[in-house]
């Protein structure tokens, strides 16, 4: 038997990776998706901030204190957010694949 993931033969031959450990694996890719997703949304949403303010900004419309301050406050929580999600996924990353060695590796062995 050889360790999952090893070998590029055709067709794959059969592993060893414990079922407990694989299925630890798999849950946690399965809770990746809605990350990256999130991920994206914010990053989109980031974007879409920037590109329009900016916009706006070299049009020449002045804005006054008000709008400033909420300017400011909004570039500020979108950059907060941007940040934990992008922490939360990286994390989630980690774990991923830290769980997925583990997987392979482990000194449990089926056989």
């Amino acid at each position: 038997m050889r360790p999952c993931g090893r070998s590029r033969a055709f067709p794959p031959t059969p592993c060893w990776c414990t079922p407990a450990a694989l299925q630890q694996h798999t849950e946690l890719g399965d809770q990746l998706l809605p990350w990256a997703v999130g991920l994206f949304v914010v990053a989109a949403s980031q974007w879409a901030w920037f590109f329009f303010r900016n916009r706006r900004q070299a049009s020449g419309t002045r804005s006054t204190d008000t709008r400033s301050t909420r300017t400011r406050v909004i570039t500020v929580a979108i950059a907060v957010v941007a940040i934990v999600v992008a922490v939360a996924t990286t994390v989630n990353v980690v774990q991923v694949g830290d769980s997925g060695a583990r997987a392979t590796w482990s000194s449990e062995s089926g056989s």
